[in-house]
């Protein structure tokens, strides 16, 4: 048996192993899931998680995200601006007072 594993280049164990496919609990628990996503993207695994727990569903955060992850779930949020330095930031809030209080602008030239 191993002799032939190698020749296909298939690991022993995954001959004895059979995938299962997700229960009838799961399945209904995937419905859910992708119901409520479609009312608010933005949610993540924990806010799932507690909005089904207020609903009467008792489901963990880690249950939740693997269900998310099994049907491609991944929550909506604005990412962090993180290549924006302060200057650049003051140049803006400095501009934005200027052109707010009527005064004639300062042109380097």
């Amino acid at each position: 048996m191993s002799r032939q594993c190698r020749l296909l280049s298939v690991s022993r164990s995954s001959l004895y192993h059979t995938p299962q496919g997700e229960s009838a609990e799961n399945l209904e628990l995937l419905r859910r899931i992708d119901e409520l996503f479609l009312k608010y993207p933005f949610y993540g695994s924990r806010q799932m998680a507690r909005h089904l727990w207020r609903d009467g569903v008792r489901v963990g955060r880690h249950r939740a995200r693997r269900l998310m992850r099994v049907i491609g779930l991944q929550a909506i949020y604005q990412a962090p601006r993180t290549s924006w330095s302060l200057t650049h930031f003051m140049f803006w809030v400095i501009r934005d007072e200027i052109v707010s209080s009527g005064a004639a602008p300062i042109l380097d030239g």
